[in-house]
């Protein structure tokens, strides 16, 4: 038995010296592949790094193909761009009882599932990406944006005024039964902490030809307090399709404020042009519910 146990043991550092080299991990001192594996496995993983990394000198496109045969790159390269992560998706085709086609899915977004992820007594985020700069600008930037989330939807393929395109689509909603505190659609935040040129929270604009509205809000329904509530607590309200509500102890004008028509309080009309600018005074009384102008320049 003795001799057997001395073979054995000669053939366990036999193996572990042949294909180890020498074993640093004295717990386990009888797995034959050792540090030599350890090493080797960690080139691997630092090229797989590498490969995966924006700044590399040397950059290649290293894809996996998924289930269909969309596939997903390390690194893809172009003349103007460079990507970290790029997903190439395949063309599309019209199947039977499909009725939405998804580049990437996360979550139930049906909503036919009560249930989701999270714990009781804390925030939860279905999708969260930050990133910073890792070297700064200079006085030679080329005029553009750091931005945190760009999304577009192109057309150059359809010519239909049957289709309908949209940028982005954000939704919130509480399910009959549900009961929450407050429901923001959106929260957009612009922390000015350093020193800054301009600062502005919401900015809307075209590259090319002109919107027929800057903002649209047609589809919200009738507000039960206001359209649009102010930094100071003054209101708008479009209370219904011939009604407009302003609601603020003093609206003050900087500027020429002209009016086609003014309605007294009995409903009688009288059409006046009101010009308040420089040079220009003209003062208005009501008389009888009717609207007289009295005095001018």
């Amino acid at each position: 038995m003795k001799r057997i146990l001395s073979l054995v043991a000669v053939a366990f550092m036999a193996a572990s010296v042949s294909y180890g080299s020498s074993v640093t991990n004295t717990a386990k001192w009888n797995v034959p592949w050792g540090d030599i594996y350890r090493e080797r496995l960690i080139e691997t993983l630092e090229a797989y790094a590498t490969q995966i990394n924006l700044d590399s000198s040397t950059p290649s496109v290293s894809a996996v193909t998924l289930t269909g045969g969309s596939t997903i790159a390390g690194v893809a390269t172009s003349t103007t761009s460079r990507t970290s992560v790029n997903i190439q998706p395949l063309a599309s085709s019209t199947r039977a009882g499909v009725s939405r086609t998804s580049l990437v899915t996360i979550g139930d977004i049906t909503g036919t599932n009560a249930f989701g992820f999270g714990v009781t007594n804390q925030s939860s985020y279905g999708l969260m990406a930050g990133f910073g700069r890792t070297i700064p600008a200079t006085a030679n930037w080329d005029g553009n944006y750091d931005t945190g989330v760009d999304f577009r939807c192109l057309n150059r393929l359809t010519n239909d005024a049957a289709y309908n395109l949209r940028g982005g689509y954000i939704k919130v909603k509480n399910y009959s039964g549900g009961v929450v505190g407050q429901m923001d659609g959106l929260t957009i935040e612009a922390v000015a902490d350093g020193t800054e040129t301009e600062v502005a929270v919401l900015k809307l604009g075209s590259d090319g030809s002109s919107v027929e509205y800057g903002i649209d809000m047609s589809q919200i329904g009738t507000a039960s307090t206001a359209d649009i509530l102010f930094s100071e607590g003054a209101t708008i309200r479009n209370t219904s399709s011939s009604v407009l509500t302003i609601t603020e102890a003093t609206v003050a004008i900087a500027g020429a404020l002209t009016a086609t028509t003014m309605a007294p309080a009995n409903g009688l009309t009288t059409n006046v042009a009101v010009i308040i600018g420089a040079g220009t005074t003209s003062t208005f009384y009501f008389v009888s519910g009717i609207l007289t102008n009295i005095a001018a320049q």
